[in-house]
């Protein structure tokens, strides 16, 4: 229990319980006045009513900072309205798969216009409880705006109880280098003054150029930083590389400053830790720091260099992003018994490098196969709204040690993902042979090295 009268904190874990506190309180007078709401429209009061902050980055702050009373007066005026029971479900095919908006990032998307294929499906909130004539007096007639010149869409949408089509048309070739954002927001023509009902968020990332002499970097020199001040890099990662280092340089003399980097890279199919880093550093009087981490070639890297909030007073900086690549034959060297010696070739694609290759045991590999697996369906507590099941797999894999050793229970192709998986949860438990348990787990596999000693033991796996 704190007994601080204020304290300052931020990030999700404060966010989320402050906003549900907002909700409730929203949904408390809505019951007093007896006014129908639903998650669709506590959901649109929220983003409609919402304060755009101008001196806030712009893709750190969404739709802007809450307006508790603003935003009960928009569901006060609006409660009888038949939209509050629905929610538009926007696919936009810009890619192989769907999504609720149009992102292209990819060099190839980026230099030419693009045609994307929008669907947008009206939803009834409990649709298969909702009356046939309902559904069939459904009729909204929306106006389409867009305050962006580089996107082209149609000005008007009749929009009944079924999936419509249409085209946006995102032209990004006369875009500068960096992030470009736009809405196409849908306004009800009857009431504009409600605000939009649905948008589709569009975001171009044009990477800027690398100077290929004498190695591939980027650099910006005399970058003078204030506090709080974000400056965000977007870097097509030339083929062949495997890591890159960030240099920055102090030109004061008299003034020292602490910043933060974050650089990140979106690999498809893998969680976005993979390759995300994020340092705290401190820059002296006409010093210089470096940091040196993996990348991928082909992708986007997004780099970010911001000074401290905290940190008072101007610095002037340069800085560089250098990309470096060794690149061996074999990702993996796999001994066989009669084998005494493996080659590996290692090239360089970018520049010449100089290596010292130093190799170590560290850990062995074994694979297994479940002695047993069958699929369950969970119980009355585990339902997904209002009544679908949620199933199980239960595994069960057995092996032993030959003496005491650490072991790191890891299912490969569902470790290291959150949100990006598939299905809802992932556990194992180890057990010895006298069925004691020894430790669990989830899918973050390098969290959980376990000690054991000379015994038979069983895994069992429960993916839902």
């Amino acid at each position: 229990m704190s007994f601080y009268k204020l304290q300052l904190m931020n990030g999700t874990s404060m966010a989320a319980p402050h906003v549900c506190g907002a909700v409730a309180l929203l949904m408390s007078g809505l019951k007093q006045r007896d006014i129908l709401f639903t998650p669709f429209s506590i959901k649109r009061g929220l983003s409609v009513s919402a304060k755009h902050l101008p001196d806030v980055c712009h893709y750190g702050q969404g739709h802007g900072l809450l307006q508790v009373e603003k935003a009960f007066e928009h569901l006060v005026a609006n409660g009888k309205e038949v939209d509050n029971r629905v929610r538009f479900a926007v696919t936009c095919h810009a890619g192989s798969n769907g999504s609720k908006g149009i992102h292209l990032r990819d060099i190839s998307s980026v230099d030419k216009p693009m045609e994307v294929p929008v669907k947008v499906e009206p939803v009834f909130l409990n649709p298969d409880e909702v009356a046939a004539e309902d559904k069939i007096d459904f009729n909204l007639r929306f106006g389409l705006t867009c305050d962006a010149g580089w996107i082209t869409h149609p000005k008007h949408l009749d929009l009944m109880y079924t999936a419509r089509h249409f085209l946006i048309n995102v032209d990004p070739s006369g875009l500068k280098s960096g992030v470009h954002s736009a809405y196409v927001k849908a306004y009800e023509a009857g009431d504009p003054d409600k605000g939009p009902l649905f948008e589709i968020p569009i975001t171009v990332v044009k990477p800027e150029p690398i100077t290929e002499i004498p190695r591939p970097r980027i650099a910006h020199d005399n970058v003078v930083f204030t506090p709080g001040m974000i400056k965000r890099h977007f870097v097509k990662v030339p083929k062949g590389a495997t890591w890159a280092t960030v240099t920055v340089q102090s030109n004061e003399t008299k003034a020292v400053g602490k910043f933060a980097l974050h650089t990140v890279q979106l690999i498809p199919k893998k969680v976005v830790r993979t390759f995300e880093n994020h340092k705290m550093f401190t820059l002296n009087e006409v010093g210089e720091w470096s940091f040196s981490f993996a990348v991928r070639g082909g992708f986007v890297l997004e780099v970010l260099l911001a000074k401290w909030w905290a940190n008072i007073g101007n610095l002037d900086v340069s800085y560089n992003v250098t990309f470096y690549g060794l690149n061996p034959e074999a990702k993996e060297i796999v001994f066989h018994g009669a084998d005494a010696i493996v080659r590996v070739d290692v090239t360089s694609d970018l520049h010449l490098e100089e290596a010292q290759p130093e190799a170590k045991l560290k850990h062995l590999v074994q694979n297994f196969r479940p002695v047993e697996s069958k699929v369950i369906a969970l119980g009355e507590r585990d339902i997904i709204p209002p009544h679908r099941t949620i199933f199980e797999l239960q595994s069960s894999y057995n092996f032993n040690v030959a003496k005491g050793t650490e072991i790191t229970p890891n299912v490969a192709i569902l470790s290291d993902v959150l949100y990006e998986s598939e299905f809802i949860s992932q556990l194992w438990m180890l057990y010895n042979s006298r069925k004691q348990l020894i430790g669990y787990g989830d899918a973050y596999a390098n969290k959980y090295s376990l000690k054991v000693t000379w015994i038979e033991f069983r895994i069992g796996l429960y993916l839902t």
